[in-house]
């Protein structure tokens, strides 16, 4: 029975795939779109903890807390119902951009599952990393 090593599971979960000129420019493009509706989705959340009267660290440390049973924090009721109600407004902020960006990717030309791919290739490829870079420098 063939043993796995690292090396060639990562082999099988990272295809080698080719990215044409055309298509880097249109990644390009998208990404910038999706970059910058990340940006504003980040700030929309900050924003949607603020309006409810709660600090973001207080609000990440309940969130944390939330998520894993072993992280401990003390809440009081009402920082329990304003945790829910922002948890709420997120999801709903997180919802409208994922739209947005799926929008902006196939305005490019790119499918959903195409930009995803050349996205896995950019964090693994220091020359694609850089070819990024210079296109965003001119």
């Amino acid at each position: 029975m063939a043993q796995s090593t690292p090396f060639t599971e990562q082999q099988t979960q990272q295809p080698q795939i080719e990215v044409s000129d055309e298509e880097f420019e249109k990644f390009a493009m998208a990404f910038q779109h999706v970059r910058a509706i990340t940006m504003g989705a980040q700030q929309e959340m900050a924003d949607a903890v603020q309006q409810e009267g709660m600090d973001i660290k207080r609000f990440n440390e309940i969130h944390n807390a939330h998520l894993n049973p072993e992280v401990e924090v003390t809440a009081t009721t009402e920082e329990k119902q304003k945790h829910e109600t922002i948890l709420k407004e997120i999801e709903t902020i997180q919802v409208n951009i994922q739209g947005a960006m799926e929008e902006k990717i196939q305005e490019q030309g790119l499918t959903l599952q195409r930009f995803e791919q050349i996205a896995l290739k950019m964090e693994n490829d220091p020359e694609l990393q850089q070819k990024l870079r210079e296109h965003f420098q001119n």
